[in-house]
C-alpha cells in the first residue's frame, strides 16, 4: 500500500511538471512569434544540416502570401512550423525553448 501511494505521488508530480513544461513551451513559442526580428533562426537551426536555404525558401514562399501586410505576421511562423518534418519541427521547438523565454526563471533547457 505504501509503495502504491509513493507511485501515485510520483505520478501526480510528473503530471504537474509535464503540464508546467507544456505551458512554458506555448509561452516560449508565442513569445518567439511576437518578438523575432528576422529569419536568422533558420540559419541557426539548419545550417549545420545543409538545409538552411531549403527552409529559407519555404519561409519566403509563405511570406509572399503575406506581402501586402508589409511585415512577417505571426501566422507565417505558424504556417512555417507545419512545413518541416517531425524531426525538424522538434529541432525548431527545442531551439525556441532554448532562445526565447520571458526570464531566467522560465528557462528550462
Amino acid at each position: 500500500m505504501l509503495r502504491t501511494e509513493k507511485l501515485r505521488k510520483k505520478f501526480n508530480q510528473t503530471c504537474k511538471e509535464n503540464t508546467y513544461f507544456a505551458i512554458l513551451s506555448v509561452i516560449y513559442f508565442i513569445y518567439f512569434i511576437t518578438n523575432f526580428e528576422d529569419l536568422t533562426f533558420i540559419r541557426q537551426n539548419w545550417d549545420v544540416d545543409g538545409l538552411a536555404q531549403h527552409f529559407t525558401d519555404k519561409m519566403f514562399k509563405i511570406c509572399r502570401k503575406c506581402e501586402q501586410q508589409g511585415y512577417i505576421p505571426a501566422v507565417a511562423i505558424i504556417d512555417f512550423l507545419f512545413e518541416p518534418s517531425r524531426s525538424s519541427q522538434k529541432k525548431f521547438i527545442v531551439w525556441v525553448q532554448s532562445n526565447y523565454h520571458l526570464c531566467q526563471n522560465h528557462k528550462t533547457l
